[in-house]
């Protein structure tokens, strides 16, 4: 039997989450550990699937940098790829919708 090492995750600041929603929480994703699922890779799925419902050129961007970001010499690090558009770009056409063009 393979073991994993084990990891922390945080489940939000004490003000937004309240005592009984931690606790809520915690029963979900021992729920899921129980089906050897991974609740961190669960919690970015279903990070990614919410940003894809924003369809705006900010969002998009955003999603593709970050998938892009491991390809990129030193992990990005350097800042030269997203930096530009933050400035330039998307205080422009930041809250354009890319499917449909209009503004959001």
């Amino acid at each position: 039997m393979l073991y994993s090492a084990r990891r922390d995750m945080g489940l939000g600041p004490y003000p937004q989450i309240s005592l009984a929603q931690a606790r809520e929480l915690l029963a979900e994703y021992r729920t899921l550990i129980t089906r050897k699922i991974d609740p961190i890779k669960q919690r970015q799925k279903a990070a990614i699937e919410a940003a894809r419902s924003d369809n705006s050129f900010h969002a998009l961007a955003k999603i593709t940098c970050e998938a892009k970001t491991p390809e990129l010499k030193h992990n990005g690090s350097a800042g030269r790829w997203f930096p530009p558009l933050k400035v330039h770009i998307i205080p422009k056409l930041g809250n354009r919708d890319v499917l449909s063009g209009k503004r959001s």
